[in-house]
């Protein structure tokens, strides 16, 4: 392995090096997230390895798990910095993507033998992860926002997505209730509204149909 020049007894500044000595020590500088991987999919199986999170206003469903360094995990090992992953639904699309975000992005108090005590995560409307974590030390809860910026980059952010208000309203194949329907919509399920009107919006649903539904059943996010 290369030796560094402080190696070699040179220092360089007059402030001591982080914990890990590198640039995200710095409280507030973090290295922007990669996509590392992109798939149709045709079922779960993809995210078996990943827990659930949450569903976000668009209908995008999130999950995570951490990565393993070919070694042991971070979790286990203290001075390793732990590496998330957010694997994300987009039903729309048939895609799942998986997001790394930077190392110790999220670093919970640990100790040899793993987390000190884990509590819950969630997401918002908006995409945002939360990870809590127990210190002991301190004997806090303490919360670890992830923000989303993943949505612009894969195109979510651009899509206008609604949720429907009343059970059993048709999907019209034309802008007229006397046109025949492709189906029925139901209370609370998303849809993308591709075209909007004060009467008629044109929307698809998460399997792919299209139709017309009356705006008034619609509540836009």
């Amino acid at each position: 392995m290369q030796k560094r020049i402080r190696d070699y007894g040179y220092t360089v500044g007059t402030m001591p090096v982080g914990k890990r000595n590198k640039i995200t020590d710095v409280k507030g500088v973090l290295v922007g997230h990669s996509t590392i991987k992109t798939e149709k999919y045709s079922s779960f199986d993809g995210l078996s390895s990943f827990h659930d999170i949450g569903t976000d206003k668009n209908g995008i469903s999130y999950f995570y798990r951490f990565k393993y360094n070919g070694k042991k995990y971070a979790l286990d090992d203290p001075d390793n910095p732990i590496i998330v992953l957010i694997g994300i639904l987009d039903p729309w699309e048939k895609e799942v993507n998986v997001i790394e975000l930077p190392a110790g992005d999220w670093d919970p108090e640990r100790r040899a033998g793993g987390l000190i005590a884990r509590c819950s995560q969630c997401i918002d409307e908006e995409g945002n992860v939360y990870f809590t974590d127990c210190s002991k030390e301190k004997g806090v809860y303490q919360i670890k926002k992830l923000t989303n910026t993943w949505s612009k980059e894969l195109g979510y952010s651009e899509r206008k997505i609604g949720r429907m208000t009343a059970n059993r309203i048709p999907l019209y194949e034309k802008k007229d209730t006397r046109s025949e329907n492709n189906g029925y919509n139901y209370e609370h399920e998303y849809l993308w509204v591709l075209e909007s009107g004060k009467k008629w919006s044109k929307v698809r649903k998460v399997d792919g149909r299209e139709g017309y539904v009356e705006t008034r059943y619609i509540r836009f996010n």
